[in-house]
Protein backbone atom coordinates (compact mmCIF):
# COMPACT_ATOMS: atom_id res chain seq x y z
CA UNK A 1 0.00 0.00 0.00
CA UNK A 2 1.14 3.55 -1.04
CA UNK A 3 0.90 6.54 1.00
CA UNK A 4 -2.63 7.82 -0.77
CA UNK A 5 -4.31 4.50 -0.16
CA UNK A 6 -3.24 4.84 3.38
CA UNK A 7 -4.80 8.05 3.93
CA UNK A 8 -7.86 7.25 1.78
CA UNK A 9 -8.51 4.59 4.13
CA UNK A 10 -7.82 6.59 6.98
CA UNK A 11 -10.27 9.49 5.78
CA UNK A 12 -12.74 6.58 4.92
CA UNK A 13 -12.82 5.09 8.89
CA UNK A 14 -13.31 8.40 10.29
CA UNK A 15 -16.16 9.28 8.43
CA UNK A 16 -17.95 5.70 9.26
CA UNK A 17 -16.90 6.67 12.93
CA UNK A 18 -18.22 10.09 12.84
CA UNK A 19 -21.36 8.86 11.27
CA UNK A 20 -21.95 6.40 14.09
CA UNK A 21 -21.31 8.88 16.80
CA UNK A 22 -23.84 11.10 15.18
CA UNK A 23 -26.77 8.30 15.03
CA UNK A 24 -26.00 7.42 18.28
CA UNK A 25 -26.27 10.98 19.81
CA UNK A 26 -29.59 10.78 17.49
CA UNK A 27 -30.72 7.99 18.86
CA UNK A 28 -30.01 9.10 22.90
CA UNK A 29 -32.07 11.99 21.90
CA UNK A 30 -34.68 10.90 21.11
CA UNK A 31 -34.84 8.41 23.65
CA UNK A 32 -34.52 11.10 25.69
CA UNK A 33 -37.58 13.30 24.61
CA UNK A 34 -40.05 10.13 24.89
CA UNK A 35 -42.13 10.27 27.66
CA UNK A 36 -42.11 7.42 29.97
CA UNK A 37 -44.56 6.26 32.79
CA UNK A 38 -45.88 2.70 33.94
CA UNK A 39 -49.36 1.45 33.77
CA UNK A 40 -50.69 -1.05 35.55
CA UNK A 41 -54.29 -2.87 36.54
CA UNK A 42 -55.74 -2.39 39.42
CA UNK A 43 -57.26 -0.11 42.08
CA UNK A 44 -55.78 2.72 44.42
CA UNK A 45 -54.49 1.12 47.97
CA UNK A 46 -57.02 3.32 49.79
CA UNK A 47 -60.34 1.33 48.22
CA UNK A 48 -61.91 -1.28 49.21
CA UNK A 49 -60.86 -4.85 47.95
CA UNK A 50 -64.51 -5.17 45.85
CA UNK A 51 -63.69 -2.15 44.13
CA UNK A 52 -64.14 -1.61 40.21
CA UNK A 53 -60.88 -2.49 38.43
CA UNK A 54 -59.14 0.69 37.25
CA UNK A 55 -55.74 1.65 35.27
CA UNK A 56 -53.03 3.26 37.33
CA UNK A 57 -50.78 5.62 35.41
CA UNK A 58 -47.88 6.38 37.45
CA UNK A 59 -44.22 7.52 37.48
CA UNK A 60 -44.09 9.73 34.61
CA UNK A 61 -40.59 10.97 33.55
CA UNK A 62 -42.40 14.14 32.19
CA UNK A 63 -45.38 16.09 33.34
CA UNK A 64 -49.05 14.75 31.17
CA UNK A 65 -50.51 17.88 30.83
CA UNK A 66 -54.34 16.68 29.39
CA UNK A 67 -54.03 12.90 30.19
CA UNK A 68 -56.60 10.84 28.92
CA UNK A 69 -57.26 7.21 28.76
CA UNK A 70 -59.55 5.64 26.41
CA UNK A 71 -61.18 2.03 26.43
CA UNK A 72 -61.67 1.11 22.76
CA UNK A 73 -62.15 4.93 22.08
CA UNK A 74 -64.46 5.69 25.23
CA UNK A 75 -62.95 7.89 27.37
CA UNK A 76 -62.28 6.72 31.05
CA UNK A 77 -63.78 8.78 34.21
CA UNK A 78 -61.00 9.32 36.61
CA UNK A 79 -61.54 7.43 39.40
CA UNK A 80 -62.27 9.60 42.76
CA UNK A 81 -63.20 12.66 41.34
CA UNK A 82 -66.09 14.73 41.85
CA UNK A 83 -67.04 16.32 39.84
CA UNK A 84 -66.71 13.60 37.60
CA UNK A 85 -63.91 14.59 35.02
CA UNK A 86 -61.59 12.63 32.09
CA UNK A 87 -58.77 14.34 32.09
CA UNK A 88 -56.14 15.57 34.54
CA UNK A 89 -52.42 16.71 34.81
CA UNK A 90 -50.14 14.27 35.88
CA UNK A 91 -46.44 15.43 37.08
CA UNK A 92 -43.27 13.92 36.85
CA UNK A 93 -43.67 10.55 39.66
CA UNK A 94 -46.99 11.11 40.24
CA UNK A 95 -50.26 9.17 39.39
CA UNK A 96 -53.91 9.02 38.35
CA UNK A 97 -56.47 6.35 38.75
CA UNK A 98 -58.83 5.59 35.98
CA UNK A 99 -62.11 3.49 35.98
CA UNK A 100 -62.71 0.75 33.75
CA UNK A 101 -66.61 -0.07 32.42
CA UNK A 102 -67.80 -3.16 34.04
CA UNK A 103 -67.84 -5.66 30.95
CA UNK A 104 -64.37 -5.32 29.85
CA UNK A 105 -62.52 -7.44 27.43
CA UNK A 106 -58.95 -7.91 27.42
CA UNK A 107 -59.27 -7.72 23.59
CA UNK A 108 -60.57 -4.15 24.09
CA UNK A 109 -57.60 -1.58 23.13
CA UNK A 110 -56.49 1.14 25.92
CA UNK A 111 -54.71 4.29 24.54
CA UNK A 112 -53.28 6.61 26.85
CA UNK A 113 -53.24 10.57 25.25
CA UNK A 114 -51.44 13.71 26.08
CA UNK A 115 -53.94 16.29 24.88
CA UNK A 116 -54.18 14.90 20.87
CA UNK A 117 -51.03 13.39 21.40
CA UNK A 118 -50.91 9.48 21.50
CA UNK A 119 -48.41 7.85 24.13
CA UNK A 120 -49.31 4.68 24.33
CA UNK A 121 -51.48 1.90 22.90
CA UNK A 122 -52.05 -1.41 23.93
CA UNK A 123 -54.30 -4.22 24.49
CA UNK A 124 -56.24 -4.60 27.75
CA UNK A 125 -54.97 -8.26 28.31
CA UNK A 126 -51.42 -7.16 28.10
CA UNK A 127 -51.35 -5.19 30.93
Amino acid sequence: MNLIEIATLVAAVGSVIAAVTGIIALYKTSREEKNHFELLRGTNPPEPPNAKLGLVISHPTKPIDECRVFYNKTALNIAQSNPIRQHTYIHVGGMAVYRLPENVDDNGKITVKDGKTTLLKIKLGKI
